[in-house]
């Protein structure tokens, strides 16, 4: 009978090792695939401000607003594309309007977009957008070039 008592804290044993090293095995897998989605999200954006370091000579060159909204005509001097600009329309209350033009801009040429307003029209604001590798539209967000409007 001493024989068979032993056997109860030897097959324990055997449990406990085991689950350990299934509980580490979860716990490696997790781990590797928090790793690479964290790599895969600073790949993209280094590359996203790699792109949107390009977007240093845009200008707005004409701005027609006749409530309730404004026709606003960029100048694309850089030589990437913009796969769409977001426009904003800043008002005299503090308020802004933006609006997504999805209109390509070729390098070294100019597009155009209409914001919507309400309100005073006081600046219009442009953000670039740029394609990457991995085939979505990104906003350069410190890229803004902004304008006043004097009517």
């Amino acid at each position: 009978m001493k024989n068979k008592k032993a056997i109860s804290p030897l097959i324990a044993t055997v449990l406990i090792i085991g689950f350990t090293i299934v509980l580490a095995a979860v716990v490696i897998q997790w781990g590797s695939q928090l790793v690479e989605r964290l790599k895969g999200q600073t790949d993209i954006n280094i590359e996203k401000t790699d792109a949107c370091q390009k977007f240093t000579d845009l200008s707005i060159t004409k701005i027609v607003a006749t409530a309730p909204s404004a026709t606003v005509t960029i100048d694309n001097k850089n030589d990437k594309v913009m796969e769409g600009f977001v426009l904003r329309a800043y008002l005299d209350d503090g308020s802004v309007t933006p609006a997504t033009i999805t209109t390509q801009v070729p390098a070294f040429g100019s597009g155009s977009g209409t914001v919507p307003f309400t309100g005073t029209l006081t600046q219009v604001g442009v953000v670039p957008q740029v394609k990457l590798s991995d085939d979505k539209i990104y906003q350069c967000g410190d890229q803004e070039v902004k304008k006043e409007y004097i009517p």
